[in-house]
Protein backbone atom coordinates (compact mmCIF):
# COMPACT_ATOMS: atom_id res chain seq x y z
CA UNK A 1 0.00 0.00 0.00
CA UNK A 2 1.60 3.23 -0.88
CA UNK A 3 1.17 6.58 1.62
CA UNK A 4 -1.11 8.09 -0.55
CA UNK A 5 -3.49 5.06 -0.25
CA UNK A 6 -3.28 5.80 3.10
CA UNK A 7 -4.30 9.60 2.76
CA UNK A 8 -6.95 8.71 0.79
CA UNK A 9 -8.44 6.63 3.68
CA UNK A 10 -7.90 9.49 6.41
CA UNK A 11 -9.67 11.67 3.89
CA UNK A 12 -12.40 9.00 3.18
CA UNK A 13 -12.83 8.40 7.07
CA UNK A 14 -13.15 12.18 7.84
CA UNK A 15 -9.41 12.61 9.13
CA UNK A 16 -7.64 15.02 9.25
CA UNK A 17 -3.66 14.77 9.24
CA UNK A 18 -1.89 18.09 10.22
CA UNK A 19 1.73 19.23 10.39
CA UNK A 20 2.49 19.48 14.19
CA UNK A 21 5.86 20.11 16.33
CA UNK A 22 5.59 17.80 19.03
CA UNK A 23 8.40 18.30 21.84
CA UNK A 24 9.39 14.30 22.43
CA UNK A 25 6.70 12.24 20.46
CA UNK A 26 6.34 12.16 16.66
CA UNK A 27 3.06 11.97 16.15
CA UNK A 28 -0.63 11.26 17.78
CA UNK A 29 -4.01 11.21 17.43
CA UNK A 30 -7.69 11.69 18.42
CA UNK A 31 -10.91 11.06 17.17
CA UNK A 32 -10.76 12.61 13.45
CA UNK A 33 -7.42 14.11 13.70
CA UNK A 34 -3.18 12.69 13.05
CA UNK A 35 -0.70 15.49 14.18
CA UNK A 36 2.50 14.27 12.70
CA UNK A 37 5.99 16.70 13.80
CA UNK A 38 7.44 15.76 9.59
CA UNK A 39 10.44 17.52 10.86
CA UNK A 40 11.24 13.89 13.02
CA UNK A 41 10.38 11.27 9.86
CA UNK A 42 13.12 9.97 8.35
CA UNK A 43 12.05 8.44 4.77
CA UNK A 44 9.43 7.71 3.25
CA UNK A 45 9.05 4.68 4.77
CA UNK A 46 8.56 5.83 8.34
CA UNK A 47 6.30 8.47 6.87
CA UNK A 48 3.93 6.03 5.76
CA UNK A 49 4.03 3.51 9.22
CA UNK A 50 3.34 6.53 11.08
CA UNK A 51 0.76 7.28 8.93
CA UNK A 52 -1.15 4.00 9.04
CA UNK A 53 -0.70 3.38 12.84
CA UNK A 54 -2.33 6.54 13.87
CA UNK A 55 -5.00 5.89 11.41
CA UNK A 56 -5.22 2.42 13.43
CA UNK A 57 -5.84 4.16 16.54
CA UNK A 58 -8.19 6.24 15.01
CA UNK A 59 -10.19 3.42 12.70
CA UNK A 60 -10.13 0.92 15.98
CA UNK A 61 -11.40 3.87 18.44
CA UNK A 62 -8.00 2.92 20.49
CA UNK A 63 -7.20 6.12 22.60
CA UNK A 64 -5.88 6.88 25.37
CA UNK A 65 -4.71 9.22 27.59
CA UNK A 66 -1.15 9.84 29.36
CA UNK A 67 -1.93 8.79 32.56
CA UNK A 68 -3.65 5.49 31.22
CA UNK A 69 -2.39 2.68 33.00
CA UNK A 70 0.77 0.68 31.43
CA UNK A 71 -1.74 -2.26 30.49
CA UNK A 72 -4.13 0.39 28.32
CA UNK A 73 -1.58 1.83 26.97
CA UNK A 74 0.03 -1.49 25.62
CA UNK A 75 -3.55 -2.92 24.83
CA UNK A 76 -4.77 0.36 22.22
CA UNK A 77 -0.91 0.58 20.64
CA UNK A 78 -1.49 -3.35 19.69
CA UNK A 79 -4.95 -2.62 18.02
CA UNK A 80 -3.29 0.16 16.27
CA UNK A 81 -0.24 -2.07 15.06
CA UNK A 82 -2.30 -4.70 14.06
CA UNK A 83 -4.91 -2.40 11.86
CA UNK A 84 -1.60 -0.77 10.08
CA UNK A 85 -0.42 -4.43 9.58
CA UNK A 86 -3.73 -5.77 8.37
CA UNK A 87 -3.55 -2.48 5.88
CA UNK A 88 -0.01 -2.41 5.03
CA UNK A 89 1.01 -6.28 4.78
CA UNK A 90 -2.12 -8.77 4.45
CA UNK A 91 -1.64 -11.35 6.19
CA UNK A 92 -2.03 -13.77 3.07
CA UNK A 93 0.61 -11.46 0.81
CA UNK A 94 2.97 -12.18 4.29
CA UNK A 95 2.74 -15.69 4.45
CA UNK A 96 3.24 -15.52 0.54
CA UNK A 97 6.62 -14.03 0.99
CA UNK A 98 7.40 -16.60 3.62
CA UNK A 99 6.82 -19.55 1.67
CA UNK A 100 8.50 -17.72 -1.77
CA UNK A 101 11.84 -17.42 0.70
CA UNK A 102 11.62 -13.94 1.67
CA UNK A 103 12.05 -14.51 5.57
CA UNK A 104 14.83 -11.96 7.02
CA UNK A 105 13.06 -8.92 8.60
CA UNK A 106 15.05 -6.73 6.29
CA UNK A 107 14.41 -8.90 2.95
CA UNK A 108 10.41 -8.42 4.36
CA UNK A 109 10.80 -5.04 5.39
CA UNK A 110 11.99 -4.18 1.55
CA UNK A 111 9.46 -6.69 0.11
CA UNK A 112 6.59 -4.75 1.64
CA UNK A 113 8.34 -1.34 1.60
CA UNK A 114 7.91 -0.43 5.75
CA UNK A 115 10.25 -0.13 8.25
CA UNK A 116 11.93 -2.60 9.68
CA UNK A 117 10.75 -1.95 13.26
CA UNK A 118 7.25 -2.57 12.49
CA UNK A 119 7.99 -5.45 10.06
CA UNK A 120 9.18 -6.70 13.47
CA UNK A 121 5.56 -5.77 15.03
CA UNK A 122 4.32 -7.40 12.06
CA UNK A 123 6.29 -10.86 12.24
CA UNK A 124 5.15 -10.82 15.98
CA UNK A 125 1.19 -10.23 15.28
CA UNK A 126 1.59 -12.92 12.76
CA UNK A 127 3.40 -15.45 14.05
CA UNK A 128 1.30 -17.81 16.04
CA UNK A 129 -1.04 -17.63 12.47
CA UNK A 130 2.00 -18.87 10.46
CA UNK A 131 2.89 -21.96 13.13
CA UNK A 132 -0.88 -22.82 12.94
CA UNK A 133 -1.05 -22.56 8.72
CA UNK A 134 2.05 -24.43 8.38
CA UNK A 135 1.23 -26.60 10.83
CA UNK A 136 -1.98 -27.57 8.46
CA UNK A 137 0.03 -27.49 5.68
CA UNK A 138 2.09 -30.08 6.84
CA UNK A 139 -0.75 -32.16 8.41
CA UNK A 140 -2.38 -32.65 5.05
Amino acid sequence: MQLDTLYGIAERKGIRIHGYPFKKIVSMSTNGNIGIDFKKIKNSLEHKTVVAHELGHCSTGSFYNIKSKFETVERMEHRADKWAASQLIPFEEYYRALTAGITEIWQLAEHFEVTEEFMKKTAQLYEAKVLDRHAKECAV
